[in-house]
């Protein structure tokens, strides 16, 4: 006997099939409303952004490395100057000479992918040559490293003004720079048992040649990337002539003048960063575990403030982003000299690094949003000139208010600079319009 149907007349649901991790990475790996041209980029260069973090734990053991192969306080000094310093003497020169060279991306690509590939440089170095003469060697392999890292540096925010527009290139660099704070520091906690189990030397060659490996998939995932409508490819022309830095500055005073005050908050923080380790050690008196809690505070509040605040850009005004987030980080060196207790250090340090990454954001939309689009690594050259001038006499400086004022009124200090940036800032009022470059000019 045929029994009735209880569900007879009630609407079936349809099968959907459960969404794949591809599907779903796909959905939300770039805004609804890219292009597929913009959706590829996006996707490339976050997953190019992971092995970016990987190698980010090759470049925070590498001064290590160097201070356990006996190189002291000069030799770590000259280390960690060399970018700043290449990116003041060959900035603005790769800028005009990348003008009219084509395809920036290619130039970008392949400048990171040469850089990578001195980490393993180094440990080679180590491993070959006498002991008396590896720090010295691998000092030179990074002094000659600084103009790939230049060149590099200089091609970024072109690459990434052109591969999301001008409406996506915070949302763009805000993924890219959460997701390699988040590789770096689940890298570094590898790495650091890697070295406990491994030891001096075999765990840091180790280290170093994974940070070159990983080079290898940037170079592929960067190499991929296409510049769209939103800042097309520099044309490559025989007879393009370089811009005359005295038309530079003549014609684009509002990009100079947004440059130096840029300057100016940098170095206050530039300032600031060489005090930090003292103010731990010296001032706090803080055990290891408690300066590891601190930086851990500061990597995951970096992380979160570039979620957020690539979030909050599409809703706030720029104006009002850039100063709010200006103000609060400029000020946390000064909040931090008032107490020596670890948890508000601690505290303070993570309310800070969340405005920093705020305020990178700001900062590197306001500047492409002055550069103009027909010189644009020249300019972009000019600017990462400036601010590693900045990057050199800020830490100097630093030392000379130590033995003057003390730690605490030197971190009021950097403060203060970074005070004076932010009224220059207020001062200046809402951007002008960026103006063409001389005509003939390239």
């Amino acid at each position: 006997m045929n029994l009735p149907d209880r569900n007879a007349g009630i609407p079936r649901r349809p099968h959907l099939p459960r969404p794949s991790v591809r599907a779903a990475y796909h959905r939300y790996s770039a805004p609804r409303d890219s292009s597929p041209v913009r959706r590829r980029n996006f996707e490339v260069i976050q997953l190019d952004s992971v092995w970016m973090g990987i190698m980010g734990a090759a470049a925070t053991f590498l001064p290590v490395f160097l201070v356990r192969l006996g190189g002291g306080a000069v030799a770590t000094g000259i280390l960690t100057t060399l970018p700043a310093l290449g990116g003041l003497l060959f900035g603005v020169s790769l800028g005009r000479f990348l003008q009219g060279r084509g395809s920036v991306v290619r130039w970008y690509a392949w400048s990171r992918f040469i850089v990578t590939w001195a980490y393993a440089g180094s440990a080679v170095i180590a491993a070959v040559v006498s002991p008396s003469l590896v720090v010295p060697l691998i000092l030179l392999l990074w002094a000659i490293m600084a103009l790939p890292q230049t060149m590099g540096q200089v091609t970024f925010p072109i690459v990434m003004d052109g591969a999301a527009g001008p409406q996506g290139r915070i949302d763009l660099v805000g993924r890219r720079w959460a997701i390699m704070g988040l590789g770096t520091a689940i890298a570094v906690a590898v790495a650091g048992v890697v070295l406990d189990v491994l030891g001096m030397p075999v765990g840091y060659e180790l280290v170093l040649v994974t940070g070159s490996v990983a080079g290898v998939f940037t170079y592929w995932y960067s190499s991929h990337i296409v510049l769209d409508e939103g800042r097309p490819e520099p044309p490559a022309s025989a007879n393009t002539a370089p811009l005359p830095a005295r038309t530079l500055l003549r014609t684009q005073r509002p990009f100079m003048a947004f440059v130096t005050r840029k300057a100016v908050f940098v170095a206050g923080v530039r300032l600031v960063a060489p005090l930090l380790p003292l103010y731990y050690v010296q001032t706090m008196h803080a055990s290891d575990g408690w300066i590891g809690i601190i930086a851990m505070a500061q990597g995951l509040a970096l992380v979160a403030g570039y979620t957020f605040w690539r979030g909050r850009a599409k809703r706030m005004r720029p104006r009002v982003m850039l100063l709010l987030t200006l103000t609060v980080y400029g000020l946390s060196p000064a909040a931090m000299a008032l107490t020596t207790a670890p948890e508000l250090v601690a505290a303070i340090t993570a309310v800070g690094a969340f405005f920093a990454a705020g305020s990178d954001l700001s900062l590197f939309d306001e500047l492409m949003g002055r550069i103009p689009r027909d010189q644009s690594v020249t300019f972009a050259g000019v600017d990462y000139a400036v601010t590693n001038l900045a990057g050199i006499i800020a830490p100097l400086a630093a030392a000379v208010l130590v033995g003057i004022v003390g730690i605490e009124w030197a971190l009021v200090a950097g403060a203060a600079v970074s005070t004076v940036g932010l009224a220059m800032f207020v001062r200046a009022g809402r951007p002008a319009a960026v103006e063409a470059a001389p005509a003939g000019s390239g």
